[in-house]
């Protein structure tokens, strides 16, 4: 072992250098550093040889592998539901009863809704919306009072700011519709109920016939023309020859559309409608009077 006192004074100063970088050698496994000689790194593929000045060193890093970046496919877009116009169409199908639209003339122009003369409503729920306005040239009065299932786009294209009762409808551009059994549909009450200031109860006698909606949320969808008119308590001095009935539960709704056009006879109380009008609620309904 070389003793420090014959050293010189460069020589002491670089012997501990010298130890550092022989362990650095050692841990980095692979690297190798040079002082004042000619450098040649022999990892995968030979490096150019280096000079270095004697305050320099050159850590020498092992060679790393970069792996090419996969190539990603892109995703196609989903195909846009919304048209040219910028309106979104929606799919619907619904199931309820066909009824008059309730709309008048001035109101559809007004709604630009000319071709509208029926809606889909008597849901039986407290939701919106309470009914839908049918867009299509090809319905007629034969499903009308019918349970029926429709199916659709949702329209967009009308204007229903003006009027704020019809806030809660929507229009429905009618693709298929067809006919369903009554039972699946419950447009009234499952059982009948008598209020307080009902009276007492009524028989009247005439002809069972529908009649248009005076609105779209006025359910007034049957009238009866009377055999004999009748004279109602709350105003003696007036006679009523066609009183606008209501089936007061899903079971005489039943019988009335089995007895359109028919003589029937009606059991129930007159009750104070919509501005103040007066009708029938029938709890019960005599067939083949």
């Amino acid at each position: 072992m070389v003793k420090l006192k014959h050293m010189n004074k460069y020589q002491k100063g670089f012997t501990p250098i010298l130890i550092i970088l022989i362990a650095l050698v050692v841990v980095g496994g692979g690297g190798v550093l040079a002082w004042k000689y000619k450098l040649v790194e022999k990892i995968s593929s030979p490096v150019p040889t280096t000079s270095l000045s004697p305050s320099s060193t050159l850590l020498v890093i092992p060679k790393v592998t970069i792996l090419p970046t996969p190539s990603i496919t892109p995703i196609p877009s989903l195909v846009s539901t919304t048209p040219k116009d910028g309106t979104t169409m929606i799919e619907k199908e619904i199931v309820g009863v066909l009824r008059s639209s309730g709309l008048i003339k001035e109101e559809k122009q007004k709604l630009g809704l000319a071709a509208v003369n029926y809606q889909v409503t008597d849901f039986n729920t407290n939701q919106p919306p309470y009914g839908y306005f049918l867009l299509s040239d090809e319905l007629n009065d034969e499903m009308l009072g019918k349970c029926v299932k429709a199916g659709g786009v949702i329209y967009n294209g009308w204007k229903k700011d003006p009027l704020y009762y019809l806030s809660n409808f929507s229009v429905l551009e009618v693709k298929k519709i067809e006919k369903l059994g009554n039972n699946n549909c419950a447009p009234y009450e499952s059982f009948v109920k008598i209020f307080p200031n009902a009276g007492e109860k009524v028989s009247l006698s005439g002809v069972l016939m529908r009649q248009e909606r005076p609105a779209p949320d006025i359910g007034y969808d049957y009238q009866l023309k009377l055999l004999k008119p009748f004279i109602d308590v709350v105003d003696e001095s007036r006679e009523i020859n066609v009183m606008q009935v209501v089936p007061a539960t899903n079971d005489i709704w039943l019988k009335f559309e089995k007895n359109i056009n028919k003589e029937v006879g009606l059991e129930g109380y007159v009750e104070w409608g919509y501005a103040e009008s007066r009708h029938f609620r029938t709890s019960n309904i005599i067939e083949d009077k």
